[in-house]
């Protein structure tokens, strides 16, 4: 058994002994996402939500799990929530089990807006991605000067492609969706480079 499967079974004997316990739900599903099973994961996180409505991290890394299975509408919909949530109901850092790694909840905020905006812009909905992406370049640290930088690259394009569709307005409108999606895939694949799960 790899140390997933051990994660799984760990986690749901905590959750045997406290079908409360919302870091648990949050934890399994997590593993299930690292596993690929998103259907899983969503399900749990599901269950995190219903014990906690307050529960950022669970909107978050469900909305990421929209993101991946290309339920942009979901996943923008769980981003929207996490904003909404007033930052002082976001959980402590907590470290995750087998994932040895800690989650910042700064680190969930900042990621909300850049996801959002990913989102928004596999939609089509590039002034509502712009939007999200201006204000992770807002609130982020000095720590990501060189993602700044290149999400700033990415809304100029963006941009760019707004103002030559909008002179251009005719019945090539979905193949520029395309082209433009394209474009902002390749620039935003440095950007995210594993940071925003």
């Amino acid at each position: 058994l790899n140390q997933w499967d051990n994660a799984i079974k760990d986690y749901m004997r905590a959750i045997e002994n406290n079908p409360r316990d919302m870091i648990a739900y949050t934890n399994l599903a997590t593993a299930y996402a690292d596993t690929g099973q998103f259907d899983s994961a969503i399900q749990n996180y599901d269950k995190a939500i219903e014990i906690d409505p307050l529960y950022a991290t669970a909107y978050y890394n469900r909305g990421n799990c929209y993101l991946q299975m290309s339920q942009f509408g979901k996943a923008i919909e769980d981003y929207k929530q996490v904003i909404k949530i007033d930052r002082r109901h976001f959980t402590a850092s907590f470290i995750i089990p087998y994932a040895s790694t800690e989650v910042d909840m700064e680190e969930v905020y900042l990621g909300t807006y850049f996801n959002c905006g990913v989102a928004c812009a596999k939609l089509g909905k590039s002034k509502e991605a712009i939007k999200y992406f201006e204000k992770f370049i807002e609130i982020a640290p000095s720590k990501y000067n060189e993602k700044v930088l290149q999400v700033k690259d990415v809304i100029r394009e963006m941009e760019e492609h707004l103002r030559e569709r909008t002179s251009t307005f005719d019945s090539e409108e979905s193949e520029d969706f395309t082209k433009a999606a394209t474009l902002f895939q390749k620039g935003v694949t440095a950007v995210t480079a594993g940071n925003y799960r």
